[in-house]
This record gives structure tokens, sequence and C-alpha cells, in this order.
């Protein structure tokens, strides 16, 4: 019972879609991340900060014992302002630019 238990959990995991750390990635078999709006590595997280998150969480997801590769989503639909000093551009603009004024 208790290795059905394991199974079962494992691909409860595998099927969820959460914003997570890279010890739950390996603990829990997650199979993808979301950083939602909001969510961010650090305080002004340059975009090397960003890389290395979302590597702890690939590595996270690699070393467990299937060793199966996360999928990760980012909410970034306006652009990613999450990222400091990034450029940023408007929803309007790319409105105006689908059409001749």
């Amino acid at each position: 019972m208790e290795a059905m238990t394991r199974i079962l959990m494992k691909m409860m995991g595998i099927m969820l879609w959460l914003t997570a750390s890279p010890d739950i990635m390996q603990t829990y078999c997650i199979g993808s991340v979301l950083s939602g709006g909001g969510s961010a590595p650090l305080p002004e997280a340059s975009a090397e900060d960003w890389v290395n998150m979302i590597n702890g969480f690939q590595n996270g997801s690699l070393s467990g014992r299937l060793g199966i590769p996360m999928i990760y989503g980012i909410d970034a639909v306006h652009g990613h302002n999450n990222v400091f000093n990034a450029t940023i551009f408007p929803h309007n603009i790319g409105l105006g630019a689908t059409r001749q004024v």
C-alpha cells in the first residue's frame, strides 16, 4: 500500500502547475512551475537571477528518481516587468501597431 501511495503522489505531482522551490520539485516530483504576476527570485532581480532560479527548479526536478524535466511558465502578458531594468512595451502600443492609423 505504501508503494501505491508513493506512485500516486508522484503522478499527482507531475500533473500540478504551481509556484514551488527546487526542494519541492525534487521531493514531490512536480511537473511544472508557474511564475505568476509578482513572483520574482529577488527584489530588483536581473535576468541572471531569473536564469539561476529557473535552473534551480530544473536541477531539482532532474535530480529526482525519475529525472523528468519540468515545464516552466511565466505570466508576462504585457511585457516581462519582473526583470529589473527590462524594456516594457505598454499594451496600447501593441494594439496601435496592429492597425493603420
